[in-house]
Parts: C-alpha cells; structure tokens; sequence
C-alpha cells in the first residue's frame, strides 16, 4: 500500500510539473487590431467591432500569460477611453483598438498561405 501510495504521488507531481514547464517554455504575444463601432454603441457593453482579421499586429512579448494579460487590461481600458474622446454629435462610427493575448503559436491572422 506505502509502494502504491509513494509511486501514485510521483505521478501527481510530475504532471503537475509538466504542466507548469510547458507553460514556462511558452512566449505570450499581445495583438492589437483597430476595429470600428457605430458611435452610439461606445457606451454599451454589447457592441459588434468590425474589423478584418489580417489587420491584426503584435504588440509586445512576453514570458508569461499573466504578465501579457495585465497589460492587455491596461491597454484595454486607455483604447476605450479614446474611444469615448472621438465621441461628437457629427460622428457615426468611431475607432477602438482591441488587445488579445496569445500563446507565440497563435496567429490571429490565420493560417499562412503556401
């Protein structure tokens, strides 16, 4: 029983430090891509962003996801308060950057063709 127990915990550990080594190997990428939204929508929370998906561009690496994630909020929340600036009652659409992270094996963009 002591064998199996002893033998059933190594294998806990190493996946456990599989896991945490694959997601250490692993860059993280922040992509930016500017969409527009009918100006009337800044404001709401459900809004379609219309954007083409080959517009996408990377940003910055980094060596984790959370480090990419804090700073995906961070740009997050400036793009939409320049959103709100282009706001005028003459506007119809307006301009909003969004921010994504993703693993570096992660093309937004799509697959490249051959």
């Amino acid at each position: 029983m002591t064998r199996l127990h002893r033998a059933s915990t190594i294998v806990v550990f190493s996946v456990l430090t599989s896991v945490a080594t694959a997601d250490a190997e692993c860059a993280w990428v922040l992509w930016s891509v500017s969409g527009t939204i009918p100006a009337k929508d800044v404001s709401g929370k459900r809004t379609t962003i219309t954007y083409s998906p080959v517009d996408w561009k990377s940003v910055r690496a980094f060596a984790t996801a959370r480090e990419c994630e804090t700073t995906e909020r961070e740009s997050s929340i400036r793009a939409e308060f320049e959103t709100l600036k282009q706001v005028k009652p003459e506007v119809t659409t307006v301009t909003r950057d969004i921010f994504r992270c993703f693993p570096d094996t992660v093309d937004p963009r799509g697959p490249k063709g051959k």
